[in-house]
């Protein structure tokens, strides 16, 4: 490990906690993977359900206005 000047002490302490813990960090690293996979997983399905509820949105706006063209009939 390379020596570091003492005006970034904070920084070196990071960086020795951090080398130190190698097994806590590729756990937090598993953690942060996981997050991310979970967060595009909802990412993903709530893009799918707000797309189904559009469609059938429209669908109903355009029955609705299809039985008010033909009420007017």
């Amino acid at each position: 490990m390379q020596l570091i000047p003492n005006s970034s002490r904070p920084t070196s302490f990071i960086i020795q906690f951090f080398n130190v813990n190698i097994p806590s960090q590729s756990v937090l690293r598993l953690i942060i993977i996981r997050f991310h996979f979970v967060a595009c997983m909802i990412k993903i399905l709530l893009h799918i359900i707000l797309i189904n509820v559009g469609k059938f949105l429209t669908s109903i706006r355009l029955f609705v206005i299809m039985n008010d063209s033909w009420m007017l009939h």
